[in-house]
């Protein structure tokens, strides 16, 4: 077994690349091998069978059908799939797809489906033996007699802010009374990007829902283009200590060309950032809202995420938006 420092380098964080989901399933997924009393309380919180038997536990392990589960447990008579998601939501397919897998193992006798989220997902599909958790589920599985590891691990969802608690506090009150002003600046700057790249370069956007996004941490507007490749635009982040602006699109690995996309991405767009969430790619044009404690002007703002706009536009003139 390779030790927690090699699996999680190969997701080290660089300028372009953001792998925060990754890195930190690959943590989980260590913590559940070498800390027994932490593995035995989240099997408990999944309602795995006999918690002290021997499973075999792995990580990014590729199925018969070429999908790769977060977490992988089984043991003689028990399969579990765990899809773990920090600030993205389900991929397309990703529980279809594996809820289909569980099915036709034969050879086990209990079968989970297991969504780790940071926020409730609002899965509405019925799925059989289908469990939903949270990541402040799984932090109520650690104390102070877990390894450093896994403490470590505590310490890192909360300094990430992956753990939210329900309890409204003073903080809560405040943000209440300032979220209306808040989303009519919001507002002003999307409405002013939409109407100057839909005058420039006769593109229509996608404003429904902008608001829904908030689950997520994000706030933006939608532009649909050519194979269905999503480019959304407006803030990221607003759950975090690095709320940003800018443009991304996203690439679904079930893309019929997802491969020849993300070659193409990745050689025009060679200074956007780039972050795997499992299901797909997101390649963005990003910049702080804040640096150097200095917040953005509106305008610089709105200055930013139209020139992204018509960077991608130029670079990309085989891919048509739909209008």
């Amino acid at each position: 077994m390779d030790s927690i420092f090699s699996r999680t380098y190969k997701y080290k964080q660089t300028k372009k690349k953001n792998n925060l989901e990754n890195f930190l399933n690959e943590i989980l997924t260590y913590c559940l091998q070498t800390d027994i009393p932490f593995r035995e309380r989240f099997f408990t919180l999944i309602d795995l069978p006999d918690k002290k038997c021997a499973y075999t536990i792995s990580s990014q392990k590729k199925l018969n059908n070429n999908k790769q589960p977060d977490v992988y447990i089984e043991n003689d008579e028990t399969i579990c799939l765990i899809e773990c998601k920090v600030d993205a939501s389900e991929g397309d397919g990703q529980l279809d797809n594996y809820d289909d897998y569980l099915t036709q193992q034969t050879n086990f006798k209990h079968k989970k489906l297991i969504f780790l989220t940071k926020y409730r997902s609002n899965v509405t599909k019925e799925y059989k033996n289908f469990h939903e958790i949270s990541w402040l589920n799984v932090s109520k599985c650690i104390d102070e007699n877990n390894t450093e590891i896994t403490q470590q691990m505590m310490s890192f969802l909360n300094e990430k802010k992956i753990i939210l608690k329900a309890e409204f506090n003073k903080k809560d009150e405040l943000a209440l009374t300032a979220i209306t002003d808040s989303i009519f600046k919001l507002n002003e700057v999307l409405d002013m990007v939409k109407n100057k790249c839909e005058e420039k370069h006769s593109i229509k956007f996608n404003q429904n829902n902008r608001a829904t996004k908030l689950i997520n941490g994000g706030y933006y507007d939608i532009l649909v283009l050519k194979d269905n490749l999503i480019l959304d635009v407006g803030f990221f982040g607003l759950d975090t200590n690095e709320m940003t602006v800018g443009v991304r699109i996203f690439e679904n690995k079930n893309s019929t060309n997802y491969l020849s996309n993300l070659a193409k991405f990745k050689s025009i767009l060679n200074n956007w950032i780039e972050q795997d969430n499992g299901s797909g790619y997101w390649i963005g044009s990003y910049k702080l809202f804040t640096e150097n404690g200095k917040i953005l002007t509106t305008m610089d703002t709105v200055d930013f995420i139209t020139t992204s706009i018509d960077d991608f536009i130029k670079l990309n003139d085989k891919l048509i938006i739909k209008k």
